[in-house]
């Protein structure tokens, strides 16, 4: 496994919902930018709201913008 962080190229991430009668599962899928490799992260839906949910905090909270900001002067 690596180290590196995925960079998913914005074209190609795409979110699915699989029902099933034993529990749907929500996945996300997307192409690394750097690597060219093909991802899927499958998720139940409790944790796929969660990580929507925290996304979306991280990319508007202002307290994180300036943990953020504080981080890249140093």
């Amino acid at each position: 496994m690596s180290d590196q962080l995925h960079r998913p190229w914005s074209e190609s991430i795409r979110v699915s919902v699989h029902p099933d009668r034993e529990g749907d599962v929500v996945s996300v899928a997307w192409t690394d930018a750097a690597t060219g490799q093909y991802h899927v992260l499958a998720l139940e839906p409790e944790s796929a709201y969660l990580l929507g949910r925290s996304l979306l905090t991280a990319t508007t909270s202002d307290e994180i913008a300036a943990q953020a900001d504080k981080m890249r002067e140093r």
